[in-house]
């Protein structure tokens, strides 16, 4: 199966990293990357897997989407795809994508106060990340159909608030 990871660079995600080390992929985390090269990667591979800051309307790095609704006619001939990064679930819906996607991810503190009124510390955030990071990598080798219920298996705590509000919002689209 051939892998293409898009991971925009940004040291708030760096955390992910670790998804995709170690596995045979390309990996594409230029900032400036064309959106005709990245269709062209998209087109070639069976498995697209998409780390880093989002909305509703796409995967963005600094100023621009860098994954889009321009993608949609390709994104929609693959079912074996992963799409991690705050609100791509409904960018999923919208479009009708199938394969594992996250609603909002509370990775940071600022995060945490906007978006869910956790209280927590920087410690319980470094954690968050390091476990999803962790059991997302221990997933991403399976059909999207399976992943979820193994992330969400060793992605748990019983006292981490943000590991509880993050595991509630991943998804498997169908």
């Amino acid at each position: 199966m051939k892998t293409l990871v898009i991971h925009p660079k940004d040291k708030t995600t760096d955390f992910l990293t670790e998804v995709y080390t170690g596995i045979d992929c390309t990996v594409v985390r230029s900032l400036t990357v064309s959106k005709k090269l990245l269709k062209s990667l998209i087109k070639e591979s069976d498995r697209v897997i998409f780390l880093g800051h989002g909305d509703p309307n796409g995967l963005f790095t600094y100023g621009r989407y860098i994954i889009d609704s321009s993608f949609v006619y390709l994104l929609r001939e693959k079912t074996n795809m992963v799409y991690i990064w705050c609100h791509a679930d409904e960018f999923m819906k919208k479009y009708g994508l199938k394969g594992v996607g996250s609603g909002m991810i509370v990775s940071d503190l600022e995060e945490s106060y906007m978006y869910s009124s956790i209280k927590c510390s920087l410690d319980e955030i470094i954690k968050s990340n390091n476990d999803f990071a962790s059991a997302l990598k221990n997933a991403i080798h399976l059909p999207t159909s399976e992943m979820v219920a193994k992330i969400k298996d060793e992605y748990s705590s019983d006292t981490n608030m943000v590991i509880n509000f993050n595991q509630q919002n991943i998804y498997f689209f169908e």
